[in-house]
């Protein structure tokens, strides 16, 4: 890619990213049938509504969080992605539901459902709400997908007294989550969870608002644990003092090696008061 002294994409070389412009535009529902795969990146075979750009990033270090396209600011949406900052949660929800059909086949299932079981133990583990206490205690999977991941960890958090919700942003991966047997909640109520994971969820599109639902959620004493996937340094710790300015508690930050990569994480206990 190069790019010209005002930041502007003037050459593009090998196809790797997408960027998203317009709502009005992408087909809903949308068949499983417009969906190809370039590169190992997802890319829809239309046409004009969802731009396939060539960001041409090695191995070595982070795309940058925004990127100008067009004259538009763009926000980066894992390492895929590229969608303008006005549109920014609508066109998110919009491609979410594009992908939700086949989801699991374009992410590691194994790595997902790996992660998501030890970020429901970090955060059980973390939760004071949750202690002494012999009522079935409640976790939030923000961001739960289609629900598969989920419900493989739901069953052994149910032999340790913990009842597992999903929720997503995106109202067809609710559906398909729901249909998988992992009960659904269609919004994020505040001071009901003692625990939230967050499985590949948080990145460094990640903004205060969706800071503030998720921590809102938890109960006095309740715990927050998310892996910072794919995040730069100055990134994670950005989204760790945004985490801190919403509400007052105990953040860790760490790193695991469940397979492959190491895979930094955070757990953020709120305080009792």
């Amino acid at each position: 890619m190069r790019t010209d002294a005002a930041g502007q994409i003037t050459q593009l070389d090998d196809s790797e990213y997408l960027a998203v412009s317009d709502p009005e535009t992408i087909p809903a529902p949308v068949s499983p049938a417009f969906l190809v795969r370039s590169q190992g990146l997802l890319a829809p075979s239309y046409g004009g509504e969802v731009r396939l750009l060539s960001l041409a990033w090695r191995s070595a270090g982070f795309p940058p969080a925004v990127v100008s396209i067009g004259g538009r600011p763009h926000r980066r949406l894992m390492r895929r992605f590229y969608i303008q900052s006005d549109r920014f949660s609508l066109l998110r929800r919009a491609l979410l539901d594009l992908c939700a059909p086949i989801y699991e086949q374009i992410v590691c299932l194994p790595k997902n459902i790996g992660m998501t079981a030890f970020l429901a133990s970090l955060a059980a583990s973390a939760s004071a709400s949750a202690r002494g206490r012999g009522t079935t205690r409640t976790m939030l999977d923000f961001g739960c997908g289609p629900g598969l991941a989920s419900l493989a960890c739901a069953r052994a958090m149910a032999r340790r007294g913990w009842h597992l919700r999903g929720f997503d942003s995106s109202p067809r991966m609710r559906v398909l989550a729901e249909g998988n047997g992992l009960p659904q909640t269609e919004s994020v109520a505040t001071s009901t969870y003692d625990a939230v994971l967050a499985c590949y969820v948080l990145d460094a599109s990640f903004d205060v608002d969706e800071s503030a639902t998720l921590l809102g959620a938890l109960k006095p004493g309740g715990a927050l644990a998310a892996n910072l996937h794919d995040m730069s340094e100055a990134d994670g710790t950005r989204l760790c003092a945004q985490l801190e300015s919403i509400r007052t508690g105990k953040l860790v930050r760490g790193t695991a090696r469940l397979s492959g990569d190491p895979e930094a994480y955070l757990v953020f206990r709120v305080s009792n008061a």
